[in-house]
C-alpha cells in the first residue's frame, strides 16, 4: 500500500505531493516546491538523509533544454520536517547534470552516504514512498 507520493513536474511545473488521508490521496501544499519550477524532474528518491526517522527528497533534472547550461540541471534536495513539510536544502548532496535515476546507498560501518547515478532514459515520473509516510 502506497502511503504517501510526490508527483515529479515537467519544465516550469513543480512538483506536488500528495498525502493518503483514510485511503484518499489529498495534495499537502509545499512552498519550496513552487519555487523551484526549474527543468524536468525526470527522477526522484526519498531516504533519511538526516536520520530523524522521516524521509527526506532528492530531485535529479533532466530534459532536452540546454539554454541554462549544465547548471540548469543541478539537482534538488529537500529536508522534511517529519509532517510532509519539506524545505529546500541548499548544502545537501547534489548532483550536476543530466540524471535518470537517484539511487540513495548508505555504508552502515562509516555512515557515508554515496550516490549512484544512472545515465540513460528515466521511466519512472513519481517517487513513491514505501511504509513510511511523510
Amino acid at each position: 500500500m502506497v502511503k504517501d507520493f510526490i508527483l515529479l513536474g515537467a519544465k516550469g511545473q513543480a512538483n506536488q505531493l500528495f498525502l493518503n488521508k483514510n485511503g484518499k490521496f489529498v495534495k499537502h501544499p509545499v512552498p519550496d516546491f513552487e519555487i523551484d519550477p526549474g527543468n524536468d524532474k525526470v527522477c526522484g528518491a526519498l531516504f533519511d538523509y538526516d536520520q530523524d526517522n522521516d524521509l527526506d527528497f532528492m530531485a535529479g533534472i533532466g530534459g532536452n533544454e540546454y539554454l541554462d547550461g549544465l547548471m540548469g540541471f543541478a539537482s534538488y534536495f529537500y529536508l522534511n520536517d517529519g509532517k510532509g513539510n519539506f524545505r529546500r536544502e541548499l548544502l545537501g548532496p547534489s548532483i550536476t547534470g543530466f540524471a535518470s535515476c537517484i539511487s540513495p546507498l548508505i555504508w552502515i560501518r562509516t555512515m557515508i552516504r554515496i550516490f549512484s547515478l544512472a545515465v540513460g532514459q528515466s521511466r519512472e515520473h513519481m517517487a513513491i514512498s514505501p511504509e513510511v509516510g511523510f
